[in-house]
């Protein structure tokens, strides 16, 4: 059976998260682990904002404050990613990081906890698999 787009989105989350903590704690594999978030990331927000944001403001009830709330989390996440691109080794490059892990850490437990439990409660199976399919073809285009 196919992912669905919940399982999907929390791979994705899981992997976006331990991409952080290479920032943080692995010099050499730094700049390969930003560059692996940042396409993640950027796909991620592509996806979800073309085949899950309609969903949550049309569908859910909890529609159009988390929705923008999502919006502002990935929106602060692609200027981090764009600040950590133009960093320097060194201080500003550490302080950059961990902001770009705390808006990780900030977006994936807001969406595991006030968007995804949502989509699992009003969506059917089939949805959710059909969904989770529309959601990797965007993410990884």
């Amino acid at each position: 059976m196919a992912e669905d787009v919940i399982d999907r989105i929390t791979r994705d989350h899981r992997e976006m998260l331990r991409l952080g903590g290479r920032l943080r704690a692995d010099p050499e594999r730094r700049a390969a682990a930003r560059m692996r978030l940042d396409a993640l990331v950027r796909g991620h927000v592509r996806a979800v904002e073309r085949h899950v944001h309609p969903l949550v403001t049309r569908e859910l009830a909890v529609g159009q404050p988390v929705d923008e709330r999502t919006r502002a989390l990935d929106r602060r996440m692609e200027t981090l990613l764009d600040r950590l691109a133009r960093s320097a080794p060194g201080s500003e490059y550490e302080a950059v990081a961990d902001r770009m892990v705390d808006a990780v850490t900030e977006h994936v437990r807001f969406e595991e906890a006030e968007v995804l439990p949502h989509l699992r409660g009003a969506l059917a199976p089939e949805r959710l698999a059909s969904l989770g399919e529309l959601y990797g073809l965007a993410r990884d285009r």
